[in-house]
């Protein structure tokens, strides 16, 4: 998970974007999968899985075509 995070940070972009979107219900969907009330494979629901990948196609799209900058900075330019 956390390797798969760090090479495709858009992922985590998209995903904080829906997630302020949906507001509290999806915020305690993604709780309740953190702290192991429902498995993992929730996210592969079509009614959870379906809106996060319109969220990534639209953060792709925001981010590569429109050219908005993405949340990260690198390493040494957050340090300076």
């Amino acid at each position: 998970g956390a390797n798969l995070i760090y090479k495709s940070p858009i992922l985590l972009d998209a995903c904080a974007n829906e997630m302020q979107l949906k507001g509290d219900s999806m915020m305690s969907k993604w709780a309740e999968v953190m702290t192991n009330m429902r498995p993992k494979t929730y996210f592969l629901r079509p009614d959870v899985a379906l809106p996060l990948g319109f969220a990534l196609v639209r953060e792709f799209w925001n981010q590569y075509i429109v050219g908005r900058p993405d949340n990260y900075q690198p390493v040494n330019a957050a340090a300076k």
